[in-house]
């Protein structure tokens, strides 16, 4: 039960990191893996980035976890936050993204279904992206680095502005207490 509980909240609220620092590397994590084996397999299919056999395995671990007296009321929700977290891992390294080979990998109905996550994903500000519906891509918006620096310098100058402001102050006060000590 440790494995599986460990491994489905794991893959719900961890980084890809977290989850082979805390759980798939973690001795003490090990040895309840070692008891259930198709949970080590899931883990290490999530951080080797391997989404279809992740999805086979995680079809199999729910349906453990839906035999579970606790688990079992709440294997709908895990599923769906885990299947979120996925499409935001496999969306990051893309600039643009075909949604009906995306679908595909991520083993959705079709790629309106996707198209409705992806939305969902989008207004939670989790996906920094648009769809492109007429040619069917999700494609995330690149920063422009003019427009980064411009902010960065504003952010600056407002910092050295309320610096600025404070040492006049400091300076006038230090200039009364001068004035009083010599009366």
């Amino acid at each position: 039960d440790i494995a599986l509980y460990g491994s489905l909240a794991g893959l719900a609220s961890l980084s890809r990191e977290k989850v082979k620092k805390d759980l798939i590397d973690n001795s003490a994590f090990g040895k309840y893996l070692d008891h259930m084996s198709e949970c080590g397999r899931l883990l290490r299919s999530f951080y080797a980035a391997k989404y279809s056999e992740f999805l086979a395995h995680l079809d199999n671990v729910l349906s453990l976890a839906a035999l579970d007296v606790v688990l079992g009321p709440h294997v709908s929700k895990l599923k769906a936050v885990i299947r979120e977290n996925i499409v935001v891992l496999y969306t990051q390294p893309f600039v643009s993204s075909n949604l009906e080979s995306m679908a595909k990998a991520l083993r959705f109905d079709s790629a309106e279904a996707l198209e409705e996550l992806l939305v969902g994903l989008i207004e939670r500000k989790l996906i920094h992206a648009r769809i492109d519906g007429t040619s069917g891509y999700l494609v995330k918006y690149v920063a422009n680095p003019r427009d980064t620096a411009l902010e960065t310098i504003g952010r600056m100058s407002q910092t050295l502005s309320i610096q600025s402001e404070l040492m006049l102050a400091r300076i006038k006060f230090l200039e009364e207490e001068t004035v009083k000590s010599k009366r």
